[in-house]
């Protein structure tokens, strides 16, 4: 019996860590797309000025 509920502690510590690391990876991933989509308008935004710049030049 004790041996069983030291399996099921274990078991419980080991499913609240992977809890925290789904939280922790489910911000980042969060985090990252927001980031990545400013980056990726930023982007865009360069090669438009850039595009006005070399049309105003020719």
């Amino acid at each position: 019996m004790n041996k069983l509920k030291k399996v099921i502690r274990s078991l419980h510590e080991k499913q609240r860590l992977l809890n925290d690391k789904v939280i922790i990876n489910t911000d980042f991933n969060a985090s990252y797309t927001k980031d990545m989509k400013a980056l990726g308008d930023e982007v865009v935004e360069l090669q438009r000025v850039f595009l006005e710049l070399i049309s105003e030049k020719k």
